[in-house]
């Protein structure tokens, strides 16, 4: 589609943080919804639709570059390493309980 070309030339031209922009853009374009549920798989169901049916590429942008805040890299490279340790240790967690240690 349009929307996912120009998703791709942007990304292309500005790098990753590209990509989180855009997907922040996503939900809030669904956070009424998302705000009116707490159910994990309806909250991803609401932005599984939302990436399928979004095609205004235009209104798309305008909120990942203009009423998203800042991203800078050091930031962001700052928010994978705690989501990575996170990650990691739950991995470690579960493997534990599989092999019956816990």
């Amino acid at each position: 589609s349009e929307t996912v070309a120009r998703v791709w030339d942007t990304l292309l031209f500005e790098g990753s943080k590209v990509l989180h922009r855009v997907v922040l853009s996503l939900l809030k374009s669904v956070e009424e919804e998302i705000l009116r549920t707490s159910q994990a798989p309806d909250i991803a169901q609401i932005a599984r639709k939302a990436a399928r049916d979004f095609h205004d590429r235009e209104k798309l942008l305008k909120v990942a570059f203009e009423k998203i805040g800042r991203f800078p890299l050091r930031f962001l490279d700052k928010e994978r390493k705690k989501a990575y340790k996170k990650v990691t240790a739950e991995r470690e967690y579960r493997a534990a309980v599989r092999r019956g240690d816990v």
